[in-house]
């Protein structure tokens, strides 16, 4: 790429031109796609962050962890997320586990996954209001996990 760069750009926007039709076609599906869904509502979170004047730099990388950890399903209710997708076309949010609106990031070690009703539910209220002490003590297991790389 470097070395035909000036090369290459012309032909780039040639393609762009003659193929816009099919272009357009492509970026619709693709953001209808689940990565698709995902990156964007990621984006989002990002700008939202960014506008209290927080930096976010969580990740789809970061998603697959946090979802792997937290086995696919929500923190709160448990619901799985492929069970989530099959019945409402939706999946798992990465939520701020200490708020936003207490002026925390979401990171890696503050994430986790919850359906959408539960992530409505929650809104903006800290940890030690929303969960059980169960279900808070198992996430903060996994928080730990995360923290020590395992």
């Amino acid at each position: 790429w470097n070395g035909n760069r000036e090369k290459r750009i012309p032909q780039i926007r040639d393609y762009k031109k003659k193929n816009k039709e099919v272009l357009r076609i492509k970026r619709k599906e693709y953001r209808k796609s689940f990565h698709g869904r995902i990156v964007r509502a990621l984006a989002t979170s990002r700008r939202k962050a960014r506008g209290k004047g927080i930096v976010e730099k969580f990740n789809i990388i970061d998603r697959r962890i946090i979802i792997q950890i937290f086995s696919s399903q929500c923190a709160n209710c448990g619901i799985h997320e492929q069970v989530l997708i099959n019945n409402t076309g939706n999946f798992l949010i990465m939520d701020h586990h200490r708020p936003l609106s207490s002026g925390n990031a979401r990171t890696i070690n503050n994430a986790v996954p919850l359906c959408p009703d539960c992530n409505a539910k929650k809104r903006d209220k800290t940890p030690e209001e929303f969960y059980t002490s169960e279900k808070l003590d198992w996430i903060k297991k996994n928080l730990e996990l995360i923290e020590k790389g395992e």
